[in-house]
Protein backbone atom coordinates (compact mmCIF):
# COMPACT_ATOMS: atom_id res chain seq x y z
CA UNK A 1 0.00 0.00 0.00
CA UNK A 2 2.75 2.63 0.53
CA UNK A 3 3.94 2.01 -2.70
CA UNK A 4 1.20 3.07 -3.97
CA UNK A 5 0.69 6.20 -2.51
CA UNK A 6 3.99 6.83 -3.05
CA UNK A 7 3.70 5.94 -6.82
CA UNK A 8 0.02 8.28 -6.88
CA UNK A 9 2.37 11.44 -4.94
CA UNK A 10 4.96 11.29 -7.54
CA UNK A 11 2.61 11.01 -10.44
CA UNK A 12 0.58 14.13 -8.98
CA UNK A 13 3.89 16.01 -8.18
CA UNK A 14 4.87 15.57 -11.73
CA UNK A 15 1.12 16.59 -12.90
CA UNK A 16 0.99 19.85 -10.70
CA UNK A 17 4.55 20.78 -12.17
CA UNK A 18 3.25 20.41 -15.67
CA UNK A 19 0.55 22.59 -14.84
CA UNK A 20 2.87 25.04 -13.22
CA UNK A 21 5.10 25.24 -16.66
CA UNK A 22 2.31 25.47 -18.85
CA UNK A 23 0.61 28.61 -16.67
CA UNK A 24 4.56 30.19 -16.70
CA UNK A 25 4.26 29.33 -20.82
CA UNK A 26 1.21 31.03 -21.21
CA UNK A 27 2.38 34.11 -19.21
CA UNK A 28 5.07 34.40 -21.16
CA UNK A 29 3.68 34.32 -24.44
CA UNK A 30 0.53 36.62 -23.18
CA UNK A 31 3.67 39.32 -22.07
CA UNK A 32 4.92 39.01 -25.39
CA UNK A 33 1.41 39.05 -27.23
CA UNK A 34 0.62 42.61 -25.46
CA UNK A 35 4.25 44.00 -26.15
CA UNK A 36 3.26 43.28 -29.73
CA UNK A 37 0.03 44.44 -29.81
CA UNK A 38 1.96 47.89 -28.13
CA UNK A 39 4.43 47.35 -31.48
CA UNK A 40 1.17 47.27 -33.83
CA UNK A 41 -0.30 49.77 -32.94
CA UNK A 42 2.93 51.86 -33.03
CA UNK A 43 3.49 51.01 -36.74
CA UNK A 44 -0.03 51.56 -37.68
CA UNK A 45 0.85 55.41 -35.99
CA UNK A 46 4.14 55.55 -37.96
CA UNK A 47 2.19 54.83 -41.33
CA UNK A 48 -0.47 56.30 -41.00
CA UNK A 49 0.06 58.89 -39.31
CA UNK A 50 0.63 61.60 -42.10
CA UNK A 51 -3.25 61.55 -42.79
CA UNK A 52 -3.75 62.04 -38.66
CA UNK A 53 -4.38 65.75 -37.12
CA UNK A 54 -1.23 66.96 -34.64
CA UNK A 55 -3.85 66.67 -31.90
CA UNK A 56 -4.60 63.02 -33.05
CA UNK A 57 -0.90 62.64 -33.76
CA UNK A 58 0.11 63.84 -29.67
CA UNK A 59 -2.87 61.54 -28.65
CA UNK A 60 -1.86 58.38 -30.44
CA UNK A 61 1.66 58.94 -29.61
CA UNK A 62 0.66 59.30 -25.61
CA UNK A 63 -1.27 56.29 -25.34
CA UNK A 64 1.44 54.51 -26.62
CA UNK A 65 3.91 55.64 -24.04
CA UNK A 66 0.90 55.08 -21.36
CA UNK A 67 0.78 51.36 -22.93
CA UNK A 68 5.06 50.84 -22.53
CA UNK A 69 4.74 52.34 -19.17
CA UNK A 70 2.03 50.00 -18.02
CA UNK A 71 4.00 47.23 -19.48
CA UNK A 72 6.69 47.91 -17.72
CA UNK A 73 5.13 48.61 -14.35
CA UNK A 74 4.59 44.84 -14.47
CA UNK A 75 8.07 43.70 -15.96
CA UNK A 76 10.28 46.57 -15.49
CA UNK A 77 13.46 44.97 -16.70
CA UNK A 78 11.69 43.32 -19.67
CA UNK A 79 14.74 44.31 -22.33
CA UNK A 80 13.13 43.90 -25.23
CA UNK A 81 10.42 46.38 -23.79
CA UNK A 82 12.90 48.75 -22.68
CA UNK A 83 14.50 49.08 -26.36
CA UNK A 84 11.35 49.15 -28.48
CA UNK A 85 9.93 51.61 -25.65
CA UNK A 86 13.53 53.40 -26.69
CA UNK A 87 13.28 53.16 -29.93
CA UNK A 88 9.79 55.03 -30.53
CA UNK A 89 11.25 57.73 -28.22
CA UNK A 90 13.77 58.00 -30.56
CA UNK A 91 11.75 58.18 -33.30
CA UNK A 92 9.83 60.66 -31.35
CA UNK A 93 12.05 63.16 -30.53
CA UNK A 94 12.43 62.32 -26.99
CA UNK A 95 16.17 61.42 -27.37
CA UNK A 96 16.67 61.70 -23.58
CA UNK A 97 13.84 59.36 -22.51
CA UNK A 98 15.40 57.28 -24.65
CA UNK A 99 18.81 57.49 -23.50
CA UNK A 100 16.94 56.40 -20.13
CA UNK A 101 15.26 53.68 -21.53
CA UNK A 102 18.55 52.09 -22.58
CA UNK A 103 20.88 52.33 -19.66
CA UNK A 104 18.09 50.78 -18.19
CA UNK A 105 18.65 47.84 -20.75
CA UNK A 106 22.15 47.28 -20.50
CA UNK A 107 21.68 47.27 -16.97
CA UNK A 108 19.32 44.94 -17.11
CA UNK A 109 21.53 42.69 -19.80
CA UNK A 110 24.77 44.31 -20.61
CA UNK A 111 25.43 42.11 -23.39
CA UNK A 112 22.78 43.54 -25.91
CA UNK A 113 24.56 44.59 -29.34
CA UNK A 114 21.71 46.86 -30.60
CA UNK A 115 21.42 48.50 -26.94
CA UNK A 116 25.49 49.30 -27.40
CA UNK A 117 25.04 50.63 -30.84
CA UNK A 118 21.98 53.13 -29.69
CA UNK A 119 24.33 54.43 -26.91
CA UNK A 120 26.58 54.64 -29.76
CA UNK A 121 24.37 56.55 -31.79
CA UNK A 122 22.71 58.99 -29.06
CA UNK A 123 27.04 60.09 -28.04
CA UNK A 124 27.68 60.90 -31.54
CA UNK A 125 24.45 62.50 -31.96
CA UNK A 126 25.23 64.62 -29.01
CA UNK A 127 28.72 65.40 -30.30
CA UNK A 128 30.50 62.61 -28.16
CA UNK A 129 32.25 60.45 -30.88
CA UNK A 130 35.23 59.18 -28.86
CA UNK A 131 32.98 58.25 -26.05
CA UNK A 132 30.90 56.90 -28.74
CA UNK A 133 33.55 54.57 -30.25
CA UNK A 134 33.37 51.70 -27.47
CA UNK A 135 29.96 51.59 -27.47
CA UNK A 136 30.13 50.90 -31.64
CA UNK A 137 33.14 48.24 -30.71
CA UNK A 138 31.35 46.19 -27.83
CA UNK A 139 28.13 45.67 -30.81
CA UNK A 140 30.46 44.39 -33.36
CA UNK A 141 32.05 42.16 -30.84
CA UNK A 142 28.55 40.78 -29.28
CA UNK A 143 26.79 40.36 -32.67
CA UNK A 144 30.20 39.41 -35.12
CA UNK A 145 27.96 38.03 -37.54
CA UNK A 146 25.52 41.03 -37.82
CA UNK A 147 27.06 42.81 -40.87
CA UNK A 148 25.10 46.38 -40.13
CA UNK A 149 27.23 46.84 -37.00
CA UNK A 150 30.36 46.45 -38.59
CA UNK A 151 28.95 48.80 -41.47
CA UNK A 152 28.16 51.13 -38.69
CA UNK A 153 31.68 50.66 -36.98
CA UNK A 154 32.99 51.39 -40.46
CA UNK A 155 31.18 54.69 -41.09
CA UNK A 156 31.97 55.83 -37.49
CA UNK A 157 35.75 55.05 -38.20
CA UNK A 158 35.70 57.02 -41.70
CA UNK A 159 33.74 60.43 -40.51
CA UNK A 160 35.72 60.62 -37.59
CA UNK A 161 39.30 59.40 -38.09
CA UNK A 162 40.83 62.63 -37.45
CA UNK A 163 39.18 63.45 -34.18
Amino acid sequence: MPTFIYRLLILLMFFIHHIEQKILANATSLSDLELSKIVEQQNRLFKGGSKWTETELTRQAQEIVNLYESYLLEDSNNTHALILFGKFLRKTGQNEDALALFLRADQANPNIAVVKQELGNYLVENDQPMEAFPFFLMATRLEPNEPFYHYNLGNFVFLFENV
